[in-house]
């Protein structure tokens, strides 16, 4: 039996497989392993990060330097966070409809402190309140003396608006109020209904006035006008880019942006320094090169770089200001739920697969990966961000200790066990240690070989130093014996000990080139390990370990593929292989003709490590991966 190349093929790729993030992929899965349930994650920013960061705009206007103290500052900032787009002013005198959300569904009763009309001309009297609700065919209408009082009138009307009798309402009492149940909300403006097989409330007033409720729901009051300034014309830009329904331009929610009316019981939502950056930037709004109003999103905080899109990603230095709290932050998940939530049997790993590529490690999570015992889920990063109530989609895992995933049969299939061994940046190889004819884990680390002589995780039972650090570390028979010992390829020489312990090489074998992967194995039958290498596609190998020449140079792979090789049918003959994005290509004739003629089949990901050797003592060496290294 022989357990073949694959650690050196295996240390030739960690290098590549390092500088990429892990993917998980369905044709891998794991036997359970131990879990710490609590899963903590760390992350940047609170919200999308697209366009305007909020708090990265109080870091600008408190420091302006990071923008060079510009002379108009809301104006740079909005240059810098909407950097496709430029000023303009809309016409005087646009209004806003706005659908409010919290009255889908129900009637609309409306009262007021002054006398108001309903249905267009039908009046009513301050202090009273008028009910209005579809009635199948039309609109019909009730009046009664306040909110929730006995009906002491109906009528059916064509108009469904109510109209104050006061131009402009010096105060929430004359405003129109909607009849809540725990009191009433003033709206400036006229409120009406629609319908559309739902009766749904609408708002309509000045724009200025819509941009003035929302300033201070969106950004807190208390900050600096110059930030409210920014906020304003961003949030009127914003909305007057909307068309979101039949009936009105916008909604009154976080899923448009938050608008509250302007007074609750009385008490204003409104407030004098939102009012003052309102009016300040009567009209401002963003455009593109082409006119069109840029629907300029924005997110509390963008975590120190935006997230791209409509408007083009830029790093985000204001956002790092000392009052962020939301510049990192860091919450727990459980790792059974995770695992309950998507069905993948017991939780193994959850790990992001790719990143945008702007900020901190890596940047935002495109794609996340969770693996158990059944399969393994990929979802979207801002589909896991939501699903688990984090701040934004820019967050990270822990790092999961490398894992070894091995197979009994040369098919796709799931792992018949998978164990915990290792560190990254280790080298992970496979062979049969103590002779008892299993091939077990092990690592090469900085010039050290640490062995187990069972496949389960846990320390090490064997450790010596062999080799260099940066040495491709191999392993065989080489003197024909049970157990299979330690070798380190270098610059075109093999040095092959005779005994897993430490000291001098046994045999110093020159063979191949500086920069070839080294490929072992039983290749003439003889009941001993002999050297190789694989060099842009093709195979030289050696039947003996003597050096020189190679007895068979054969063509078998791409030059990009990972070579493994092993004895695939207990012939006592080692075969090629290659891996290629995950599919591994199995050879039995000989000389190989260049044609996959044992087995085509799905096994770990594109940058897992392949690895080959005899887990179950059957005399046949079956594929395996190494993850995380």
């Amino acid at each position: 039996m022989t357990n073949a190349i694959r650690r050196a093929a295996a240390a030739t790729i960690v290098v590549l497989a390092a500088a990429l993030s892990a993917i998980v992929v369905s044709t891998v899965q794991a036997l359970p392993a131990a879990a710490a349930d609590a899963i903590t994650v760390t992350g940047h920013g609170w919200g999308h990060g697209r366009g305007m960061g909020q708090y990265g705009t109080l870091g600008y206007v408190q420091n302006p330097a990071l923008l060079g103290n510009p002379a108009n500052l809301p104006g740079t900032i909005l240059d810098h966070y909407y950097s496709n787009t430029t000023q303009a002013v809309l016409p005087d005198g646009q209004s806003m409809s706005v659908r409010l959300m919290a009255y889908d569904g129900a009637a609309l009763e409306v009262t007021s402190g002054a006398d108001f009309t309903v249905g267009g001309n039908i009046p009513v009297p301050a202090g009273w309140a008028s009910t209005l609700f579809w009635n199948g065919s039309g609109w019909t209408i009730t009046t009664e003396p306040g909110c929730g009082a006995g009906v002491s009138g109906t009528a059916t009307v064509a108009d469904p608006t109510f109209r104050s009798t006061v131009a402009n309402p010096s105060s929430s009492a004359q405003m129109l109020q909607v009849c809540e149940v725990d009191g009433t909300r003033a709206y400036r403006g006229t409120l009406s209904a629609a319908w559309d097989g739902v009766q749904h409330a609408v708002n309509v007033l000045w724009i200025e006035d819509y941009v003035r409720g929302v300033v201070p729901r969106e950004m807190p009051s208390s900050w600096p006008v110059s930030a409210l300034q920014v906020q304003a014309i961003a949030a009127r830009s914003y909305a007057w880019a909307q068309n979101r329904y039949a009936y009105a331009k916008i909604c009154d929610t976080t899923s448009c942006q938050v608008y509250n009316g302007a007074a609750k019981n009385g008490v204003s939502l409104e407030a004098s320094s939102s009012d003052t950056a309102t009016f300040w930037t009567i009209g401002d709004i963003r455009v593109f090169s082409g006119g069109a109003v840029a629907s300029t999103e924005f997110s509390s905080s963008t975590g120190g770089w935006t997230a791209g899109g409509v408007f083009p990603a830029v790093p985000d230095d204001g956002d790092a200001t000392l009052s962020n709290p939301n510049h990192n932050w860091s919450t727990t998940l459980s790792a059974s739920a995770i695992a309950s939530y998507y069905g993948v049997g017991t939780f193994l790993s959850v790990q992001v697969t790719a990143r945008n590529g702007l900020g901190d490690g890596g940047g935002r999570a495109l794609n996340v990966s969770i693996s158990g015992t059944t399969k393994t889920v990929s979802v979207a990063g801002t589909t896991f961000q939501s699903t688990w109530g984090l701040k934004s989609d820019w967050f990270f895992f822990p790092i999961p200790p490398p894992q070894f995933y091995l197979r009994n049969s040369n098919s796709a299939g799931v792992a018949d066990g998978t164990f915990f061994y290792g560190s990254p940046g280790d080298i992970p190889l496979l062979c049969d240690w103590n002779g008892d004819g299993y091939s077990t884990l092990a690592v090469y680390r900085n010039g050290v070989f640490y062995l187990k002589n069972a496949n389960a995780s846990g320390n090490a039972d064997v450790v010596f130093p062999y080799g260099n650090p940066g040495d491709v570390p191999v392993c065989g028979h080489w003197n024909g014996g049970a157990t299979e010992t330690v070798g380190v390829y270098r610059n075109g020489v093999f040095y092959l000990r005779l005994s897993n312990t430490a000291g001098p090489a046994d045999l110093v074998v020159p063979f191949g080139n500086p920069g070839d992967t080294p490929v072992v194995g039983d290749w003439g039958a003889t009941g001993k390990t002999t050297v190789g290498v694989f060099r842009a596609g093709t195979w030289y190998v050696a039947f003996s370990n003597s050096g020189g020449f190679a007895n068979a140079v054969f063509a078998y792979g791409n030059a990009t593929d990972r070579p493994i090789a092993g004895d695939w049918t207990a012939s006592g003959r080692a075969r090629p292989g290659v891996v290629r994005g995950g599919t591994w290509y199995l050879a039995n004739t000989w000389p190989p003709t260049g044609v996959a003629d044992l087995a085509v089949f799905a096994y770990g990901d594109p940058t897992d490590i392949p690895l080959t050797g005899d887990y179950d003592g059957n005399g046949t060496d079956t594929p395996a991966v190494a993850r995380g290294f």
